[in-house]
């Protein structure tokens, strides 16, 4: 038969070990999120580290960028979502990316 002060113990493990769980689901969210939002914006902060825009200009940029976005996945049929599109699609960003980037260049 178990001591009571084991029996507290072990209720006292248990406790520890539900709160710590419900600890590790809550930091699993914050992480989650935080990846969701690097795959959101993983071509504007690839142009913003390439090319500074100042915070006046992203909104047309990323504007610019989201219109570049339904083009090109009109062109690769984004019907589905496949690591294949998602490529394609972020080649096509950068490749896009890279031209205006030259057609600035010559310009400015």
């Amino acid at each position: 038969m178990m001591s009571a002060q084991k029996k507290n113990n072990l209720m006292e493990l248990r406790n520890r070990q539900l709160k710590l769980k419900i600890k590790l689901k809550d930091q699993e969210a914050v992480l989650n999120s935080k990846l969701k939002m690097l795959e959101d914006n993983f071509g504007i902060m690839t142009i913003n580290s390439v090319l500074p825009i100042p915070a006046e200009h992203r909104t047309a940029v990323s504007s610019f960028f989201d219109k570049s976005n339904s083009l090109i996945g009109g062109l690769f049929g984004k019907k589905e979502k496949s690591p294949l599109n998602e490529g394609l699609l972020k080649s096509g960003e950068m490749l896009l990316t890279g031209l205006v980037f030259k057609i600035l260049k010559k310009y400015l």
